[in-house]
């Protein structure tokens, strides 16, 4: 494969790969661009920590625009879950069409947070440029 090949390209690839085979064939389709691959296999390392199902696509709607259950909070994986050892997400406060919103708990500074996180489904190299933005917009809201 070529070297200009983006990260979104690798890790699909590497994820359609056995969890055991993902590293190795990293390797072999990026050998010339080591910073490729090391953000690449970093991502990898960070999405074996997460819970099960956490990559899965959601489940299509049964109608467009409803979603195909209700949701319940007692069958939601992150409920409870730390992520990257700094936030505890607490409860769903809000979705959108690419995201849900959880209210976190930070460590340090102890204080309560909103961790957005990408539905599965909704990455494409707009969207994440989009997503790396978001907070850099928010902060400069007065409220």
């Amino acid at each position: 494969m070529a070297s200009s090949q983006s990260v979104y390209e690798l890790f699909t690839s590497a994820m359609r790969q056995p969890a055991a085979e993902r590293e190795r064939h990293v390797h072999e389709q990026c050998p010339d661009d080591p910073a490729l691959r090391e953000e690449v296999l970093a991502i990898l390392r960070s999405a074996a920590t997460q819970p099960p199902g956490f990559l899965d696509p959601p489940p299509r709607p049964a109608e467009p625009g409803l979603p195909s259950q209700p949701y319940d909070p007692a069958n939601d994986l992150l409920i409870g879950y730390r992520l990257c050892n700094r936030y505890m997400l607490r409860q769903r406060i809000g979705e959108g069409g690419m995201s849900v919103v959880y209210e976190g708990l930070q460590d340090h500074p102890s204080r309560r947070v909103a961790v957005k996180i990408m539905r599965p489904g909704a990455f494409s190299p707009r969207f994440l440029r989009r997503f790396q933005k978001e907070p850099d917009i928010l902060a400069r809201l007065d409220h």
